[in-house]
């Protein structure tokens, strides 16, 4: 959603001028409704108000500020036309009013419902005038959101277990943390000879393998072990 420039209200413009002599000015909040004032020039708060925006980022500028906050339709029963745009803040004595005021009926956005099948996410920036005034603020809260594409992005290219997951979590406990040059296996050597199958235990595996080497040990380190004879091989026999 682009800029929105919603104009000063009486109260908005009481307060630039207590500003001016020394208070300040500390945006709170967005709220935007669907309602119809009878007279958006004195109108004294959004007529039905829908969704509170909390204040993410303020910027403040030489005659103006910039304010941003973002809302989501997931709590939203039914949908409806943004009609009522008000901005909102306080003074020194904590009073807060309707600083500034948008009414629009033409160019209102369609707001659906959670229900809709389009679940959306809206950042709303707001230009405020707020003349020379010098003690300008606002109240900043993370936005309850969901988070934005960057951060996403972020968060899935974070190869550093961003979620700090154990291995007890992952089934994991009873694993020695070792690289695979380092990881031990214990094992029986085999009582017999048997071939290998697949999907055999590893510890089963070695001692069949620790069997056969065994096995070929003896055999080479024994005496004419096939009973060869000069006969066999046609070799005389003295």
């Amino acid at each position: 959603m682009g800029y929105l420039t919603p104009d000063l209200t009486t109260a908005g413009l009481g307060m630039l001028l207590d500003a001016l002599n020394g208070d300040s000015i500390i945006f709170t909040k967005l709220v935007i409704g669907n309602g119809t004032p009878s007279d958006p020039e004195s109108t004294t708060d959004v007529v039905n108000p829908v969704i509170t925006i909390n204040l993410t980022d303020i910027q403040v500028k030489e005659s103006y500020v910039i304010l941003t906050g973002r809302f989501t339709n997931s709590s939203l029963a039914a949908g409806f036309y943004m009609r009522e745009l008000g901005v909102y803040a306080k003074n020194n004595a904590d009073t807060e009013a309707l600083y500034a005021y948008r009414y629009a009926v033409d160019e209102a956005d369609y707001i659906p419902a959670n229900d809709s099948g389009r679940m959306i996410e809206t950042t709303i920036s707001v230009i405020v005038s707020v003349g020379q005034v010098d003690n300008i603020s606002a109240i900043l809260i993370e936005s309850d959101a969901y988070a934005s594409a960057e951060a996403f992005n972020d968060h899935i290219t974070d190869y550093d277990n961003p979620h700090h997951v154990t291995k007890q979590q992952v089934g994991l406990g009873n694993v020695p943390n070792l690289s695979p040059a380092d990881m031990t296996v214990e094992f029986d050597e085999a009582k017999a000879y048997s071939k290998i199958a697949s999907g055999e235990k590893l510890s089963t595996l070695f001692g069949k393998l620790a069997r056969l080497f065994t096995s070929f040990k003896t055999h080479i380190d024994a005496k004419n072990p096939h009973g060869t004879t000069a006969d066999i091989i046609g070799a005389a026999a003295k």
